[in-house]
């Protein structure tokens, strides 16, 4: 469900070929192999939920659930982070990290998406993460359908980029 331009939840209907060719199209870019472990940290509702439970599993790599309601304990998930290699995330959820004190993990490669990634975000989780990466898309689009790797040079910018079209 989204709640589109309107603010009412609504359903969404994609076909099963679109969810594999956003699956195929990021194992490319921002790719994923089967070496390593991605937080499943989102509820099975909302859409991103899809990518994390699917693309690891394509590959062979390792799909680590978050246990429910972790997200409420900022100090269990910093410790449950230490165990992945990816997480993907909107950018309050990586506020909310940042705010209770949590460090970055040098080795993460860090997607957000699902909101606007805030130059000020992105300046302060960039250096404490191994890549960080602004998705977006609207759930109409299946997920994301745009890509970019946050680099030094856009931590200047009044705004992240949100990157080239994903393949197909």
């Amino acid at each position: 469900y989204t709640s589109g331009s309107t603010g009412q939840p609504k359903g969404v209907e994609v076909e099963h070929a679109a969810l594999s060719n956003l699956l195929a199209s990021m194992l490319k870019r921002p790719g994923f192999s089967s070496y390593e472990r991605m937080l499943a940290l989102s509820t099975p509702a909302f859409d991103i939920a899809t990518v994390e439970m699917f693309l690891p599993l394509l590959v062979g790599g390792t799909v680590v659930v978050a246990p429910e309601g972790i997200e409420r304990e900022p100090t269990e998930l910093a410790e449950l982070i230490e165990s992945v290699d990816v997480m993907q995330a909107t950018p309050t959820m990586w506020n909310m990290l940042l705010a209770s004190g949590w460090k970055g993990q040098p080795r993460l490669r860090a997607f957000s998406g699902g909101e606007s990634l805030s130059t000020q975000l992105a300046q302060t989780l960039y250096p404490q993460v191994r890549e960080l990466w602004n998705l977006y898309g609207p759930t109409e689009a299946t997920v994301w359908c745009s890509a970019h790797q946050v680099e030094t040079s856009d931590l200047i910018e009044t705004s992240i980029p949100i990157g080239e079209p994903i393949a197909n």
